[in-house]
């Protein structure tokens, strides 16, 4: 399998998981914190950002917390890792 290949599949992947997460989220109507019948999911969707304690302003938005900040930092995470691998390559 090839670099660009293998990005493509990530990237698909997190945007998946962020896709998945947004719909749980909404079917339950917010998180419930730890009481919805979603929120076991939602927090392993998260993972491992979601074990790293965070500003209060992050716990008071939920959809923050549990979706664009994981969505965010693993999007950095794959892009840095790519960059890394192509200037290892050249």
């Amino acid at each position: 399998m090839n670099l660009s290949l293998s990005i493509r599949m990530f990237w698909g992947i997190i945007f998946g998981i962020a896709v998945l997460s947004t719909i749980l989220y909404i079917l339950q109507g917010g998180f419930g914190a730890g009481q919805g019948k979603f929120d076991f999911f939602l927090g392993v969707l998260a993972l491992p950002w979601s074990l790293i304690s965070w500003p209060e302003y992050f716990y008071k938005r939920d959809y923050v917390w549990l979706i664009l900040l994981p969505l965010f930092l693993n999007s950095m995470c794959i892009s840095l890792i790519y960059y890394i691998i192509v200037k290892i390559k050249r």
